[in-house]
Formats: C-alpha cells, structure tokens, sequence
C-alpha cells in the first residue's frame, strides 16, 4: 500500500490468525486507491526507515539540547536544599531526553526542563505542575520563552550564514547530498515557524508582566498617596489604562 501522511486506514496485529490486518477509517468509492499512514515520524525517519519524505511534513521537529545540571555537581555539604531537590527531579523524571520544539509546540519534557531550570524557591511547591508541562507563573514562562526566542535566533542566523545550526537533526554520517540538503530544509522551516510561534508568546508574556507590575505599582501609590491624594486617583487610572492599551497595540 503506497503511503500518504494523512493516509486515512490503521493496521493492527490479529494475534488469533497470526497476521497484520488493515482497515479503512473512511468511506472509500469504488476504485478510489487506498493509502496507509507509516506512523508519526520526521523527514530523516522516514528516509532512513521507509526511503521517502514527504512535503510540509507536521511530525518534524527540531532538537533543543540542554547543557545537564550541575552534577552530583549539586552536594548537599555545598548545595542549597532547594537546588538538590530541583537537580534530582531532572535524573528521576529523565528530562533530558525528548527535547525539542515544532511548529506547533514544545515537547512536554523541553518545557518541563526549562521551567524547572527557571524556577524559583517560592515557586517549588509547584513543582508537579511543571512536570506535566504546565505553566507555573508568567515571571517563569517569561524566562523559557525569553531562552527559546533567543535559541531560534541563534539558530536561524547559523542557516543564514549556509550551516545547519547546532540542534539540527542532519545524521553525522550521511555522505548523501540529497538527503543533507532535505533534512536541512525541513529543520530551517521547522524553525522558522516556531520562531514565529515563540515570539509571539514571548510578546505576550512581556505585555502580562508590565501589566502586573503596573498595576502592583499604581496600587502602592493610591494607598500611600492617603485621602489628601483622592483627586489624583482617577488621573492616576487613566494614566494607567493609556499605558495597557499603548502595548496591546
């Protein structure tokens, strides 16, 4: 059966005939040619196991490796409490494995390593919710897209002076042009999606942040600016209000 990414058939395994069946997920007309889907994998995966590739491919992704935390790095005669414990949620959750971004998304475990790695004493407690790749707090998140925006600049540049940058999933030990050249173009627009993707949360997380401060801010000077500064108040909030929308634009 040839193959198309969006084939619309499965397969699976009759264990009582000892034999693979497949079947349709749709209705097909009569004579209309049947393809089969060959699993979720990215362009280099597919030429190395099945010997094609395929355009536009949404299964691509592009490695963000990460430096390993301090080790053992971290001992308890030197290190803080707080630090042993963060480190040792890296080795028992294995968070170093699976890291990369796609058009789409970051892999759970990339965000996960980045948030923990970002993380801050008073956020600790929170530590579960990192784990399953949720956002803790925007002062954190803040961080990760701040390092993630930077990492696909710094990437993009090393495709635009003609190299593959330093994630790229290109096989060290393939001598073939062809197959070079299309792993490389995949990852140059894996990238450059995300990029696009990244810094638009990233504009947001900084719009969140100033908004907060801000507020925090403007609150602090109404309580003690007392009763002799209650006519200033609603000079104060649309003062306030100019500065949200400035930004929102």
């Amino acid at each position: 059966i040839n193959a198309e990414y969006m084939g619309e058939t499965g397969f699976s395994f009759n264990r009582k005939q000892m034999a693979f069946q497949c079947f349709a997920t749709r209705q097909y007309r009569k004579g209309e040619q049947v393809f089969l889907k060959y699993n979720d994998l990215g362009t280099w995966n597919l030429v190395k196991h099945y010997g094609f590739a395929v355009p536009d491919n949404v299964a691509n992704n592009y490695p963000v490796p990460l430096p390993p935390p301090p080790p053992q790095q971290v001992s308890v005669a030197t290190g803080s409490m707080f630090q042993i414990a963060k480190w040792r949620l890296f080795e028992e959750h294995n968070l170093l494995r699976d890291l990369f971004i796609t058009e789409v998304g970051e892999s759970t475990n990339l965000l996960a390593s980045l948030r923990l790695r970002f993380m801050t004493e008073t956020e600790f407690p929170r530590f579960r919710s990192a784990l399953n790749g949720n956002s803790i707090s925007n002062d954190n998140d803040f961080n990760v897209y701040q390092f993630l925006s930077r990492y696909c600049r710094k990437e993009l540049q090393n495709f635009s002076k003609n190299k593959s940058g330093s994630g790229s999933s290109i096989p060290a030990e393939s001598e073939n042009d062809i197959l070079v050249e299309s792993i490389r173009a995949a990852d140059e627009s894996v990238l450059r999606r995300a990029s696009v993707r990244v810094d638009r949360r990233y504009k947001i997380l900084c719009q969140l942040i100033y908004v907060e401060k801000t507020t925090v801010r403007i609150v602090d000077d109404m309580q003690e600016g007392g009763p002799n500064q209650k006519h200033d108040e609603r000079n104060v909030q649309w003062r306030w209000m100019d500065k949200i929308l400035d930004i929102s634009r």
